[in-house]
């Protein structure tokens, strides 16, 4: 509850303030980060209101990195295609989330819960760093022109 709260009370505003700005990949990768710290937070967490606080800070970042993405996301489709280039990231980002929901309840299982959660960590600071590059070739794009 926590999480979805606090991500819709974010995005619909935020939506509306990166829609405005320039250098929407920094936002992408500041909400990115953010997400990527909440794995590590369950680690820490020896009382319930650390998860708490790890679920209204998942919020706050998939508040900026969402609408970010999915922004974009459209600004780079073919149009009267939006559809269809939309449904390969849903699909692959579907059958994904169930195949390391088996592997995080193995992982969890014969290793434990704290390896499942820094080895999450580790692969979203991954996905972030991953950004970083894509600010870089946006930024030379732009500077093309």
């Amino acid at each position: 509850m926590l999480f979805l709260v606090t991500k819709s009370a974010i995005q619909l505003p935020f939506s509306r303030y990166v829609d405005h700005r320039e250098h929407k990949v920094r936002w992408l990768i500041v909400g990115s980060f953010i997400i990527a710290a909440v794995p590590l937070l369950y680690i820490l967490a020896r009382r319930v209101t650390i998860i708490y606080l790890a679920q209204i800070l998942y919020g706050i970042g998939s508040g900026l990195a969402y609408p970010t993405w999915l922004g974009l996301g459209n600004a780079n489709l073919d149009k009267r295609q939006e559809s269809f280039e939309w449904s390969p990231y849903s699909t692959l980002t579907g059958f994904g989330t169930a195949a390391t929901a088996v592997v995080g309840a193995a992982i969890a299982q014969f290793i434990g819960f704290t390896s499942t959660f820094v080895l999450v960590g580790i692969m979203a600071l991954a996905g972030c760093l991953v950004l970083f590059a894509l600010e870089e070739q946006a930024a030379r794009k732009a500077r093309r022109g």
